[in-house]
């Protein structure tokens, strides 16, 4: 190992060479293959040219690869490196910006000399061009795609240089057909939803991570955030979807679409953040929620809630709002009321959506007292919403879940969880919240993870 001393001195092929050796290297990531060492005059020096063939033909029996700025000029290449490990589960490419479909006609490259990568379950793609998402087609068996596309290519704030070749939305379009059904999809980036979407197949589980927008726009009938919502869920149909929202004073209307588009789903997992707005009716939207999501037949539904807003519209101009910080009293005294409506949304929630049998809440703020017979020890989460993907689901090697950091890694003050028991005497209905143990509450969340549909609707059979 003596030879790593000097690594950071040297060459990609310097780099390499003693990698080679190592039969037990498991997973690797190579990092700092910046655009500006591909740049046309440079494109064939050993930098990239001898890189790749020293990963094609090392003895490693890697499980996880990770490149980043891997920009290089000839992707087909690459394609050749990756298709060589055999065992590879995980692929992770970032900035890895292709400039045309792989599956445009090619001079250099037939279509049916495209390597498969049957081995790869797991793919992520970050900051990459839309032609990129061809390579999903590339490998059949898998099951986790990670999207987010970057439309930008001179990204001066990442310290990224400019890209020898003109990538356009006319270029970098994806050409292949949309995508087989897939356990897990994650969109994340704002950036090229359309184009991602173009190409969107079923799923059982969604995941939108950049926050969408419910305030709708003058003459629009919905925001222009939902109404690409409803574009991808209507292509993916969900069970399980991950959505974080900024929500107003509207009531949300939408949610009727998504129960008519995505008739499957049943386990929802909604972040709320509260829109700043008037100071005096920010807190009474979360009471909006219940309503909106009567049409959607949950089984489980879990609420994450952020801090309160600490802002204001004081006034707006020609350029738009303007923002004033709420006094400290204004503060103490919304965070009481916002208190009492977080208390009762759990039991608003469950007489809303009668389909529905689990309910958990995550908060941001400060504790509260519900009167209910919690274990506050165990109820309070110790240093994020559900801690690493390492910590869940026992040791390093869980590399199926590391995608759900982007989600839970928010710190929370609690994360609390209910039964839903529901009950019929004469002609009255009652509906009770029965709370569990954080400990009982993670069994549920991993519970429906790993789940299908048959059994998350007989979750109550399955789990007595």
């Amino acid at each position: 190992m003596d030879r790593f001393d000097i690594l950071h001195r040297i060459s990609g092929r310097g780099v390499l060479e003693p990698m080679a050796i190592l039969a037990q290297l498991s997973k690797l990531e190579l990092s700092g293959v910046r655009p500006e060492h591909i740049l046309a005059e440079e494109r064939d020096t050993d930098t990239v040219a001898e890189m790749l063939p020293f990963l094609q033909a090392s003895r490693c029996h890697l499980v996880v690869l990770s490149l980043e700025c891997w920009n290089v000029g000839n992707e087909y290449r690459l394609l050749d490196v990756v298709a060589a490990f055999p065992h590879l589960l995980t692929l992770k490419l970032v900035r890895f910006r292709p400039w045309h479909s792989f599956l445009s006609p090619s001079p250099r490259h037939a279509r049916s000399m495209l390597p498969f990568i049957p081995s790869v379950r797991r793919l992520f793609l970050t900051g990459t061009t839309p032609a990129a998402l061809d390579l999903v087609g590339l490998c059949p068996n898998v099951s986790l795609v990670s999207a987010g596309i970057r439309d930008l290519i001179w990204d001066m704030d990442e310290g990224d240089f400019p890209s020898p070749w003109p990538l356009t939305m006319d270029n970098t379009e994806a050409l292949g057909p949309p995508w087989n059904p897939l356990r897990s999809i994650i969109l994340s980036s704002k950036e090229g939803l359309h184009d991602v979407e173009a190409v969107l197949g079923s799923a059982f589980h969604l995941h939108i991570v950049p926050q969408l927008r419910c305030t709708n726009w003058a003459g629009s009938q919905y925001a222009p955030d939902v109404d690409q919502l409803l574009d991808i869920v209507k292509k993916v149909s969900p069970v399980r979807m991950q959505v974080s929202m900024e929500i107003g004073g509207e009531p949300m209307r939408f949610w009727e679409r998504v129960a008519e588009l995505a008739p499957r789903l049943r386990f929802l997992e909604l972040k709320v953040t509260l829109q700043e707005g008037q100071q005096d009716e920010a807190i009474s939207w979360l009471g909006n929620i219940p309503a909106a999501l009567r049409p959607v037949p949950l089984v489980c539904l879990r609420l994450h809630l952020t801090k309160l807003p600490r802002e204001f519209v004081s006034r707006a101009d020609d350029w738009g709002p303007i923002y004033s910080p709420i006094s400290s009293d204004a503060i103490q005294e919304t965070y009481v009321t916002g208190q009492e409506v977080r208390r009762k949304l759990p039991q608003w929630c469950a007489g809303a959506i009668r389909t529905l049998k689990y309910i958990a809440v995550a908060n941001e703020e400060p504790s509260w007292d519900d009167g209910s017979a919690h274990d506050t020890g165990s109820n309070r989460a110790p240093r994020s919403d559900w801690q690493s993907a390492d910590e869940r689901y026992g040791g390093s090697e869980a590399d199926e879940y590391e995608y759900q950091n982007e989600w839970y890694a928010e710190k929370i003050k609690t994360l609390r969880w209910w039964r839903v028991e529901r009950s019929v005497k004469g002609r009255w209905r009652r509906t009770k919240l029965r709370p569990l143990t954080l400990e009982k509450g993670k069994e549920m969340q991993r519970f429906l993870e790993e789940a299908d549909f048959e059994s998350i609707e007989r979750i109550n059979e399955l789990l007595p």
